[in-house]
């Protein structure tokens, strides 16, 4: 990774990750609004568990976006 175009690839991908992993975090929030609590206690637990991790990941990435730029 010696060339400016290759920082410049790697920045849209990271850009493009970010993103896409918000996408998908909504999407884990529409299905947890979908399932019944009361009927799907452990599934909702784990979606909201999956919703955390996700959003920490995507902070880091996001940290990580802003360093090399």
């Amino acid at each position: 990774m010696n060339n400016v175009n290759d920082l410049d690839e790697l920045i849209a991908l990271m850009s493009y990750l970010v993103n896409h992993n918000k996408s998908h975090n909504d999407e884990l929030k529409e299905l947890l609004n979908g399932l019944d609590p009361l009927k799907h206690q452990e599934a909702c637990s784990l979606i909201k568990e999956a919703i955390t991790i996700f959003d920490k990941a995507n902070l880091k990435l996001e940290e990580a976006l802003k360093k090399v730029k």
